[in-house]
């Protein structure tokens, strides 16, 4: 029996905490783990990444202090839970109708902006390097409804797990670099460029986060 929360979201679906947003990890294809393997679980517990992405916030201590030192049998037993979990209904089945995003301009605020921070890492494309840097062309964290995490890690950096045999890479905080306006521009543009459908994001969003993240720090 699963436990609701005041919200009527299901155990395990999904919160915001100490200024991230903690993925919903039931069986929603959006959003959550419909999508990913065991396989795809099991290396995310083991490594902090997988070919999604990789682990942020306060998860990478989970897997840096935890989950790297579980045997292939937990691991598997935890990833198979996991995807035993039915999907939360109270969730988007779909991605929901949003006022429409033009697709990016190459010559546009925020396409410049990420040629200058981000392209040398996320490549040009957004393809990223395969076991090194994210992609952003379809990353769940970049089209996620909710873009906390997106504009958290702009602003505040992050570091991967730091796993045995697997080297760990940094990126940098912008806080002290970007405007709010800035970072919304880089954000919006690559949530909606390379077959992304993340909708724009606002300066107001980003200066609100920023504002919760100088809270905690």
């Amino acid at each position: 029996m699963s436990a609701s929360g005041a919200n009527g979201s299901l155990f395990l679906s999904g919160a915001k905490i100490e200024s991230w947003y903690a993925r919903n990890l039931r069986g929603n294809d959006v959003g959550g783990l419909g999508n990913w393997s065991v396989a795809d679980i099991v290396q995310l517990l083991k490594t902090g990444r997988n070919s999604s992405g990789a682990a942020v916030g306060s998860m990478t201590e989970v897997i840096h202090h935890s989950s790297q030192y579980w045997t292939d049998a937990d691991l598997q037993a935890v990833a198979i839970y996991l995807k035993s979990l039915p999907a939360d209904p109270n969730k988007p089945k779909a991605p929901q109708p949003v006022a429409p995003v033009p697709q990016p301009d190459l010559h546009s605020a925020g396409s410049l902006a990420y040629a200058q921070y981000c392209a040398v890492c996320h490549q040009n494309k957004g393809e990223g390097a395969a076991g090194v840097f994210p992609a952003m062309a379809g990353n769940p964290t970049v089209e996620s409804r909710d873009a906390l995490n997106l504009i958290h890690v702009i602003l505040a950096g992050g570091k991967t797990a730091e796993v045995k045999g697997v080297h760990p890479f940094t990126m940098p905080a912008f806080a002290g670099v970007l405007s709010d306006q800035q970072v919304a521009d880089i954000a919006t543009f690559v949530r909606s460029g390379w077959g992304n459908s993340g909708a724009a994001v606002s300066a107001s969003e980003v200066a609100k986060v920023r504002a919760d993240i100088a809270k905690t720090h």
